[in-house]
């Protein structure tokens, strides 16, 4: 397959353009409350196969985020009703963590 040199710099700037946004999402206080909430659930009482079903969903609705919009539609009516379903068991969260 051939590239132009013109696709090529399109293909590049693309490229980077997506880098520059990765970027900003990773701000220094989103990388701290991630890392925080990390190692509280590493030091908590719960079992591996939990900490691992954590932590498979967390990275499932990190990545859809980056695509779409997961406050809105399907995933939306599924976080708030696992958020129900934890609510019932006495489970609390802080005011930033709910879902509106």
């Amino acid at each position: 397959m051939k590239i132009t040199k013109t696709r090529l710099k399109e293909l590049i700037k693309e490229e980077l353009e997506r880098l520059d946004e990765g970027e900003a999402l990773g701000t220094g206080a989103g990388r701290k409350a991630t890392r925080a909430q990390a190692l509280a659930v590493g030091r908590s009482d719960i079992s591996g196969i939990e900490r691992s079903a954590i932590v498979k969903l967390q990275q499932q609705l990190l990545d859809a985020a980056k695509t779409t919009n997961i406050v809105t539609g399907p995933v939306a009516s599924l976080m708030k009703r696992l958020s129900a379903a934890l609510d019932k068991l006495g489970v609390s969260t802080s005011p930033e963590a709910e879902v509106e």
